[in-house]
C-alpha cells in the first residue's frame, strides 16, 4: 500500500510540475512533426512508384533533396530520443532505446541507398568462350575492374526435342549458365559457374547470368552490379526489426512486470 501511495503521489508531483498549458503545447508539437513526416513519405512513396517508369526520378534534384530533408528530420529525432533515453528509466528506457534504434536503423538505410546512388555502378559485360575482360561499360562510361573475368565455359540446356510435320525440332533453351574464373597478377584465384538466379560476388562486384544467343553459343552478357551500400541496408533492416521489438515486446512485457511488483 506505501509503494502505491508513493507511486501515485510521484505522479501527481509529476502533473503539477507540468503544467497542462505545456503539455498542450508539446502534444500541438508533436502533431506537426508527425504530419511533417508524414508528407514526406508520401512524397517519397508517390515518387518511388512514378521511378518504376521513369527512372531519371530517382536521380533528380527534388527527390534527392526531399530525402535529405528526410534525413535531417530523422537526425533531430535521433538526437532528441538519445536525451530522452538519458532521461529515462525503466520500461520507458527500454521503449526509448527502442524508438533511438528505429530512428538510427532508417539513417543507415538512407546512407546505403546514398552511396549506391554516388559510388554504385551497373552495366553489362559481353564476351565469348576463351576470352577476359578487365572493366565493362557503367552507367556513368566505362569502369575498370580491379582483376580479370574470363569465360571458361558456356553451357546450354535445352528442352526435349519436338516432332513436327516437318520432323524433330531443336528443343527450346531451358537454362544457360557461365563458368567464369577471376585472375589476378595473372594468377587465377577463384573459378565459379553463374546462372539466372545464381550470381556470383567477388571484389564488391556482383556478376549476374543476363543473356545469350541461341545462334552463337558461345557468346554471352553478364549485369555486372556494384553496390557498397547493401551492408549499411541490411544493417539498417536488422535494427529496424530489433528495435520494433523493443518498443511493441521488450518494453510492455517489462512495464507489466512492473506493476504486478508494486500492486498491493
Amino acid at each position: 500500500m506505501d509503494n502505491q501511495a508513493n507511486t501515485n503521489d510521484g505522479a501527481w508531483r509529476r502533473r503539477a510540475a507540468f503544467p497542462a498549458c505545456q503539455l498542450e503545447d508539446v502534444q500541438a508539437h508533436g502533431g506537426r512533426r508527425f504530419v511533417f513526416v508524414l508528407v514526406i513519405v508520401l512524397l517519397i512513396a508517390v515518387a518511388c512508384m512514378g521511378g518504376t517508369r521513369f527512372p531519371r526520378i530517382f536521380v533528380s534534384w527534388w527527390f534527392v533533396s526531399v530525402l535529405g530533408v528526410l534525413a535531417l528530420s530523422l537526425v533531430a529525432c535521433t538526437v532528441y530520443r538519445f536525451r530522452a533515453f538519458g532521461r529515462s528509466g525503466g520500461p520507458e528506457r527500454v521503449r526509448v532505446f527502442g524508438l533511438l534504434c528505429t530512428h538510427v536503423s532508417l539513417l543507415l538505410v538512407l546512407v546505403g541507398g546514398g552511396m549506391r546512388a554516388v559510388w554504385g555502378e551497373n552495366g553489362h559485360i559481353a564476351f565469348r568462350v576463351g576470352e577476359a575482360v578487365t572493366g565493362f561499360v557503367g552507367s556513368r562510361g566505362p569502369v575498370t575492374l580491379p582483376f580479370a573475368v574470363g569465360l571458361v565455359a558456356f553451357d546450354v540446356q535445352r528442352y526435349p526435342p519436338t516432332e513436327s510435320a516437318s520432323g524433330f525440332q531443336t528443343g527450346a533453351i531451358k537454362a544457360y549458365r557461365s563458368t567464369l574464373q577471376i585472375q589476378e597478377n595473372g594468377k587465377i584465384v577463384c573459378k565459379k559457374t553463374v546462372a539466372v538466379n545464381a550470381p556470383f560476388s567477388y571484389g564488391g562486384y556482383s556478376f549476374y547470368q543476363a543473356g545469350c544467343n541461341p545462334d552463337d553459343l558461345d557468346w554471352t552478357s553478364l549485369q555486372v552490379v556494384r553496390d557498397p551500400g547493401i551492408p549499411f541496408v541490411f544493417s539498417g533492416f536488422a535494427l529496424i526489426i530489433f528495435g520494433l521489438m523493443l518498443v511493441f515486446w521488450i518494453a510492455p512485457m517489462a512495464g507489466g512486470r512492473e506493476k504486478r511488483n508494486i500492486a498491493p
